[in-house]
């Protein structure tokens, strides 16, 4: 037998298993190091440095209301708070249609409810945020025969938020909502994420703030929100 042969072979092995070797190791390194996909862009609102965003839940058969004839009455809305206000399109199978507000964040001014002796700092977003909800809520009574005349009734306000701010919302050990349901009177509950709507994007939990109000005006839905 050619021991030369032999030796050659022997020789040749850990020659073609090291460059496989090598290109594991690369191979591993190169997947470690691979970003993400950043989610796609639809997801936030884009933002001018200042500003903030609220998303809102609007029954799907009062957005007509919200909107006017004409796009007359969410114009109106936009005009007196200056926020950018946008009406997401409808979902098939949802009941519900997303409101986005845009405005700036920066406290400036105080709201005055003179009916209900409420005095409140508020910024642009949250006014913005309010007007929209008091304006679903009139078209929910303009449209409901049988609540003419009807003080009492159960106002519902269900906010949309990132997962990342509901942290925020609870508070350690949840004093920060328990401070807003005292101070509100609203029932503040973050819902289960089977009760999130289909029209929620990803990574969106369900804030819902239910108050049981005396008023026909409803000028106390700062108090819900």
């Amino acid at each position: 037998m050619d021991t030369s042969l032999v030796q050659k072979r022997h020789l040749d092995t850990p020659a073609a298993s090291t460059p496989t070797a090598k290109r594991r190791h690369l191979s591993t390194t190169t997947s470690f190091r691979t970003p993400p996909p950043p989610p796609p862009p639809s997801l936030f609102p884009k933002l001018s440095p200042g500003e903030t965003f609220f998303k809102i839940l609007c029954p799907a058969d009062k957005t007509g209301g919200l909107i006017g004839k004409g796009g007359a009455t969410i114009r109106q809305v936009r005009e007196e708070t200056g926020a950018k206000i946008r009406i997401d399109d409808s979902l098939s199978g949802c009941d519900e249609r997303v409101i986005v507000i845009i405005a700036n964040c920066s406290v400036e001014e105080v709201v005055n409810d003179e009916e209900l002796s409420l005095s409140m700092s508020a910024s642009q977003a949250q006014r913005a945020l309010i007007r929209v909800f008091e304006r679903i809520l009139k078209v929910d009574e303009e449209g409901n025969a049988e609540g003419e005349g009807r003080k009492d009734i159960n106002v519902v306000c269900r906010l949309l938020a990132p997962s990342y701010q509901v942290g925020c919302v609870l508070g350690r050990g949840g004093k920060v909502i328990e401070k807003i349901r005292l101070e509100s009177g609203a029932q503040v509950r973050v819902l289960s994420n089977d009760q999130i709507p289909a029209c929620a994007s990803p990574g969106d939990e369900l804030i819902q703030a239910m108050h049981f109000l005396h008023h026909p005006n409803f000028t106390s839905l700062s108090l819900c929100i």
